[in-house]
């Protein structure tokens, strides 16, 4: 007698239509594939919150029942498979464990990769049809998302992408401009054909967290959004790019100029690369920077004082030594060469 409770089409993914590749791509996008045990496959799927009745579309088309659906502690709609013949069905795909980070390519007939990128854009992309803000993006595997930008190609889009490296993992595929995306529209959503409503009929609607800065130039107030106000303040300071080049009109009284970060009047010679900041400020906004970013504070070198001459330790010799025996790096200059001369040779040997 069969322990199974829930039983469903176990051929459905060694079929070939529009249907099956519409499916595979959003599982590529969203699902999850494991083993279960040593001769069985375990296949999760997991949408969004009000995407239920999508879910239960995928039911209907493997025929599996509905009851078979159940929802996570948030909210969040969920449907498992099981089957000994899940991975041998999905590996031509693309599904495979753990394809966010082991990326195979799929074998997807000629004639079904816009149904499959359709899908796969559905699970992991974000479209705004309209507006300034039109654009097409879908995130994932850097390797995955050369090989749908390709795709993209086969089945006739010639306008441009480009790729946003977040990580070794992790990169997002763009498309923007209204142009370009109502491009891809077409080709991968023709009229009448399945898909996830809500993802091609949306309009592009900026962060309604609106701040208000002060132009450093003109002294008028201006809005700025959330995320700039937070990560980005540097983009906050004037009002348009007329007040900017305006404020890089600086001026020099005997020989001085202001910072604008202390608002004290430093001499032309303390200033450092970027005219706006003084040595010491710019020293400190770029702590600042590396700090948000989650860059640790660099180790001071211990120091001891000697017939009245500073002397500080290199951690690679453990020798004290003048300050000018050291380059802007944490090793003396001798230490430095010979570090340098081993990590060339090891890129050598590679």
């Amino acid at each position: 007698m069969s322990k199974r409770k829930w039983f469903w089409d176990f051929e459905y993914f060694s079929k070939r239509n529009s249907r099956v590749a519409y499916w595979s791509g959003f599982l590529m996008a969203d699902g999850g594939l494991n083993r279960a045990g040593k001769s069985s496959w375990w296949l999760a799927l997991a949408i969004q919150k009000g995407d239920e009745d999508h879910l239960r579309q995928f039911c209907d088309d493997i025929e599996l029942s509905q009851n078979a659906l159940f929802y996570m502690k948030d909210g969040t709609p969920r449907v498992h498979l099981c089957h000994m013949k899940l991975g041998e069905q999905l590996k031509p795909w693309g599904i495979v464990i753990r394809k966010t980070y082991n990326f195979v390519e799929p074998q997807v007939p000629p004639d079904l990769l816009i149904h499959y990128l359709r899908g796969w854009a559905d699970g992991d992309g974000q479209i705004y049809a309209n507006g300034n803000g039109a654009r097409f993006t879908i995130s994932g595997n850097p390797k995955a998302l050369r090989w749908y930008a390709n795709s993209l190609r086969k089945v006739g889009y010639d306008g441009n992408i480009s790729f946003q490296d977040r990580n070794e993992n992790t990169c997002i595929l763009y498309i923007g401009g209204k142009n370009q995306t109502e491009k891809v529209i077409s080709i991968l959503c023709p009229e009448d054909c399945f898909r996830l409503e809500r993802k091609w009929n949306t309009e592009y609607i900026p962060n309604r967290s609106i701040y208000f800065h002060k132009c450093e130039s003109c002294g008028k107030d201006f809005p700025v959004t959330k995320y700039r106000h937070e990560n980005e303040p540097t983009f906050g300071r004037f009002c348009s790019k007329e007040c900017y080049d305006e404020s890089q009109k600086k001026l020099i009284v005997n020989n001085k100029r202001q910072c604008a970060r202390c608002k004290e009047w430093i001499s032309l010679e303390d200033f450092s690369g970027n005219p706006s900041y003084c040595k010491s400020c710019w020293r400190e906004y770029n702590k600042e920077r590396r700090r948000k970013k989650g860059a640790k504070p660099l180790k001071k070198r211990e120091t001891i004082t000697k017939d009245g001459i500073i002397l500080e330790k290199c951690p690679r010799c453990n020798q004290f030594k003048p300050k000018d025996n050291f380059k802007s790096g944490a090793y003396c200059r001798s230490c430095h060469a010979e570090y340098m001369r081993e990590y060339r040779g090891k890129a050598n040997e590679h």
